[in-house]
């Protein structure tokens, strides 16, 4: 599951304050304290993203990448360029395409 930006508690938790009170401020007054629960939420998610942050950057501008200096020529650069059991090749255009195709997606060919 995505986790929630903590921007939108803070929209959230505003937009459920000020209706709440502008409103009907003693009949809602339980969305008056959950709208604040939002904003805290908010803010302490923002703090809390803006530390973590800043600690990745200082870790990052320290260290070294683990593979610095090694160099991998036997990776494909795309799925669909690797000689896997999963790809068909058309005979006309030679485009790779799925296995379970049975036209080329570019020219339209039948694939064997």
């Amino acid at each position: 599951m995505a986790e929630i930006h903590w921007l939108v508690y803070i929209i959230i938790g505003f937009f459920l304050v000020l209706g709440s009170w502008a409103i009907d401020q003693e009949r809602l007054l339980f969305f008056y304290y959950v709208g604040f629960i939002f904003l805290l939420v908010g803010i302490v998610k923002f703090i809390y993203t803006k530390s973590k942050s800043s600690e990745e950057g200082q870790k990052s501008r320290h260290s070294k990448p683990a593979n610095m200096g090694q160099r991998s020529y036997n990776q494909p650069v795309h799925a669909a360029h690797s000689k896997s059991p999963n790809v068909k090749y058309c005979q006309a255009c030679r485009t790779a395409s799925y296995y379970f195709a049975n036209y080329c997606h570019k020219c339209g060919a039948r694939l064997s």
